[in-house]
């Protein structure tokens, strides 16, 4: 194991499969999350090119033996999803590659249980892999920005989408409207879809006053946005306004949609707009109308 790598500082399955997905679009721009609630037809990640599906299963006390039956009754869904008429199976058109990553050891007698496992994809078209610690730890290798924003111990810059939700849910004010379907809002979200294919627009401000709903609207369209080849990325906006090198936890081959709700810091919005003049990043700023002012100065 690295010495550099303290799993104990990874205690839940959002965390995870953030950490997961950064891996995969460090070396995928185009892949796409399914971080929705919702239907996701069995899909954490699915490849740029559509033919590998990574699914993240963050437990307590793993072991192989857990990760074999999950593989087992995944398998079971698949067959459902490849039968569907209509979103399930359209997802799973095209994949030939299933990795189920997760936080357990292998032990050399384990191969044998894994081939049994593997067999049984095999007979639906789908070569069934696993991504342990040892694995996860040789892909973290790779990328050393990664490892030091997941496990220096220090606040992150950007959540994923998940990850921002999570931590709006434990707030009062959003425990409850984060837990029911989103409606209404069909401009302001016809706005966004028109935004993010635009290649002129490069910043979309969200401009209202408190409470009115501005970051609940965030999450909905960001979620949308997920499902896209496009990396989401939720600004820590008092981490961001004090790091100098947030510039380094992003992919900078690929497509990028920075949320920044209600900055404080007009010369962090100057130095976000710094980057956004590159063809691959956008950002969507949710300000008070008192705050508009200042940064279009």
């Amino acid at each position: 194991m690295s010495d550099n790598i303290n799993w104990g500082m990874i205690t839940d399955g959002v965390t995870f499969q953030s950490l997961v997905a950064k891996l995969i679009y460090f070396q995928d721009a185009e892949a796409r999350l399914f971080d929705r609630p919702g239907k996701d037809a069995g899909i954490d990640i699915l490849s740029g090119n559509k033919q590998t599906v990574y699914q993240a299963k963050f437990r307590v006390d793993n072991s192989f033996e857990k990760i074999c039956t999950i593989a087992k009754e995944e398998l079971e869904n698949i067959k459902k999803y490849k039968n569907d008429n209509g979103y399930e199976r359209d997802c799973w058109t095209g994949v030939d590659r299933w990795i189920i990553v997760s936080n357990f050891t292998v032990n050399p007698n384990d191969n044998t249980k894994w081939d049994s496992i593997s067999t049984e994809f095999k007979n639906e078209g789908i070569e069934a892999d696993y991504w342990n610690l040892l694995k996860l730890e040789s892909e973290l290798n790779k990328f050393p920005v990664i490892t030091a924003e997941y496990f220096s111990g220090k606040n992150r810059v950007f959540l994923s989408v998940i990850e921002a939700e999570a931590a709006l849910k434990t707030e009062a004010q959003f425990a409850e409207t984060l837990s029911i379907p989103y409606i209404g809002h069909s401009e302001e979200q016809k706005l966004f879809d028109d935004f993010l294919l635009s290649k002129e627009t490069r910043v979309l401000p969200i401009i209202g006053e408190g409470g009115i709903g501005k970051t609940r609207f965030l999450i909905e369209i960001v979620q949308k946005a997920a499902r896209n080849p496009i990396q989401v990325l939720w600004a820590n906006v008092e981490t961001m306004t004090c790091s100098n090198d947030w510039i380094n936890a992003i992919n900078p081959s690929a497509e990028t949609l920075v949320i920044i709700d209600e900055p404080e810091s007009v010369s962090l919005i100057r130095r976000v707009f710094e980057f956004i003049r590159a063809d691959k990043w956008k950002a969507v700023i949710a300000l008070r109308p008192v705050r508009l002012a200042p940064w279009l100065d």
